[in-house]
């Protein structure tokens, strides 16, 4: 029992120990740390699925909350390939759903040379909002869907890094 407990003790000093790194690196109190995380897990649970929307567009949801909670750390290259994962899957399941060219927009964006690295998470909810508004409606204008990519690009993401050269002439 006495062996038991001491591990136990072992184990929760050594999770205490790199929390408290964790929270110095980032710039936080231990405090200020534990209750980011909190409200995040709170976030998460209350968070209403978006109505009218198919498993794949809530799962992109989720994984972009996810991305976004991790952001600039390890765990962030685990959410990013879900999430470029549940994006293809979305384009698979569903190729003539307007809401996929928005959400291809994005994936061209992030994976385009890794650029998902240098997005913030403010990036990332700005993305999570346009995504969560659209998916509340069953169809898509070519104008919803314009103005959306739009709003994406003017919150940095390059929606077009495959863009062809325009100087080069058409033979």
């Amino acid at each position: 029992m006495a062996a038991t407990t001491t591990l136990t003790l072992n184990i929760e000093e050594n999770l205490l120990q790199q929390a408290k790194r964790h929270a110095e690196r980032h710039g936080l109190t231990l405090a200020a740390l534990v209750e980011t995380l909190l409200l995040g897990l709170a976030r998460e649970e209350q968070a209403p699925q978006p109505a009218g929307i198919g498993a794949d567009l809530g799962e992109i949801l989720d994984q972009l909350r996810r991305l976004q909670t991790y952001c600039g750390e390890p765990a962030a290259a685990r959410h990013a390939s879900k999430l470029l994962h549940s994006m293809r899957a979305f384009r698979d399941h569903a190729e003539d759903d307007p809401h996929v060219e928005v959400v291809m927009a994005l994936y061209d964006a992030m994976a385009f040379e890794d650029n998902w690295l240098s997005f913030t998470r403010t990036q990332y909810q700005g993305a999570h909002d346009i995504i969560a508004e659209l998916s509340r409606h069953r169809t898509l204008s070519e104008e919803d869907v314009e103005k959306a990519i739009n709003v994406l690009e003017d919150l940095g993401f390059d929606t077009t890094p495959f863009g062809m050269d325009t100087a080069q002439e058409v033979e």
